[in-house]
């Protein structure tokens, strides 16, 4: 669904600890970015930089009418250049979800696509 959320991503190393799913940082700055296809399981970003295949990222996605963003692990699973433009479209798979995220998501996701829906018709 193309549907903009504002998004912050930090690059993670590549051993974070399992009891510290968030620890292990290798940049202290959150860039900051837009989605611009966003599914239960994955989202298209836009990057500054070139992330390899598999480079873990923390990820929060600001959803609307949510205090706090939604925090998730995510891998990187494809990147191109833009054309015409500068940085990279990043697509990205979530690893891990924290707790009660996945179900705020899906919920903002099926409630949009009700919307488009009715535009549609």
């Amino acid at each position: 669904m193309s549907i903009p959320f504002s998004i912050r991503y930090q690059k993670k190393s590549k051993n974070p600890g399992k009891n510290e799913p968030l620890a292990g940082l290798v940049e202290d700055v959150m860039r900051l970015s837009l989605s611009k296809d966003i599914s239960g399981s994955g989202i298209r970003i836009v990057t500054k930089e070139r992330f390899e295949l598999g480079t873990s990222l923390a990820v929060d996605i600001y959803a609307p009418d949510r205090k706090t963003p939604i925090r998730t692990l995510s891998t990187v699973v494809w990147t191109k250049k833009r054309a015409f433009r500068s940085g990279y479209d990043t697509g990205i798979r979530f690893t891990k979800v924290e707790k009660g995220g996945r179900k705020d998501l899906s919920f903002y996701l099926s409630s949009l696509q009700k919307v488009e829906d009715l535009r549609a018709e």
